[in-house]
């Protein structure tokens, strides 16, 4: 454990927005914690500024002078995406003591070079001084070159869970229907969903399809959704979680390739089958454990629908079947833990 442990985590996206970045990092804000270190929060989402945590300091939207102090206060700095707005102190690298992290949620840092003079050269002096933390796989391949000199580590988002919660698993016969989380735009598939009710209901045997989340296509959605799928909104995560905990299934049919996707391991975490499309770092997100289709392939989705009907009422049927299916996701959510993933961030930038 180093001896310096004043941790400054710069994020363009923070509570209370309810995005995938801003959830990763209010988790890993809590790792840090746990660990005992000193964690500031700075960031450009505005927020209820009467609503604080005692454990730790959030910044929102500082000026120049506190932002410069807050790189010189800082043993090491890890930055969400490549957002020169927070992160343009680095030019002063050699000033201050503090390592430099840059977390990839996205292709965002792939694009540097497509900005104006200024923002590409602070982007550029970002990507040379950091250590690489990517969230999956999959984006380290959709860099191509970009990764091939520096110096990247493959960092997870951390699961809110260990397992599949005791309580969880014990009510495990009494999940019923199933549940989209997400925004809802089109890259996240809501529409595919609500087109194809009637096949999914038939196949899975469920009688409702919830849809939690806002965004651009809502109306488009309402419009178009028989009674069968029920609305609830962007609601707290507590919600969330009750809401997926209470699911027979979890779709996760994402068009574009997620980098990754915090919501098919949570998913899983729910003790839901998990229904999700190939696409980008899906794959790596479910492991060996949910069913995937693919939108380029005639009848996938059909078949997944089917497999997971099957495996449904094969962990209903056999107590055996169902605890080895509980082991093999805890197995598979050691990768997500907070001890593995700033263990990791610790070693890479201490050492």
């Amino acid at each position: 454990m180093p001896s310096n442990k004043k941790i400054l985590i710069s994020t363009y996206t923070y509570l209370p927005d309810i995005g995938g970045v801003a959830k990763n990092k209010s988790t890993l804000v809590d790792a840090f914690l746990q660990r005992g270190y000193e964690v500031i929060v700075v960031t450009s989402t505005r927020g209820d500024l009467s609503v604080v945590d005692d454990r730790y300091e959030i910044i929102r939207s500082p000026n120049i002078f506190k932002l410069i102090k807050l790189f010189f206060w800082a043993d090491a700095v890890i930055l969400s995406n490549l957002s020169v707005k927070l992160g343009w102190p680095v030019i002063f690298k050699k000033l201050y003591r503090a390592k430099l992290g840059l977390c990839h949620h996205s292709s965002s840092a792939f694009e540097n070079k497509k900005n104006g003079f200024l923002k590409r050269f602070i982007g550029n002096k970002i990507i040379k001084e950091s250590v690489h933390f990517v969230n999956s796989k999959y984006t380290i391949q959709d860099g191509g070159g970009f990764f091939k000199t520096l110096r990247a580590e493959v960092t997870y988002p951390i699961a809110s869970r260990k397992e599949i919660p005791i309580e969880v698993a014990s009510n495990f016969k009494n999940k019923k229907n199933a549940i989209f989380v997400g925004r809802l735009s089109k890259e996240k598939g809501p529409e595919f969903l609500v087109d194809n009710i009637d096949l999914i209901k038939k196949k899975l045997q469920i009688d409702k399809l919830y849809i939690v989340g806002d965004g651009e296509l809502i109306d488009v959605l309402k419009s178009k959704a028989s009674s069968e799928v029920i609305f609830l909104g962007a609601v707290p995560l507590s919600t969330v979680y009750n809401a997926m905990d209470e699911s027979e299934y979890v779709f996760v049919p994402s068009i574009w390739n997620e980098p990754f996707g915090n919501v098919a391991v949570e998913g899983l975490t729910s003790g839901a089958i998990v229904i999700s499309s190939n696409n980008g770092g899906l794959p790596e997100a479910c492991g060996d454990n949910a069913k995937l289709f693919d939108f380029k392939v005639d009848g996938s989705f059909e078949n997944a629908l089917v497999c997971a009907k099957k495996m449904r009422d094969e962990l209903l049927e056999s107590d055996i079947s169902r605890e080895d299916y509980f082991k093999a996701i805890a197995k598979h959510l050691k990768q997500f833990q907070a001890s593995e993933v700033t263990g990791v961030m610790i070693n890479s930038l201490y050492n």
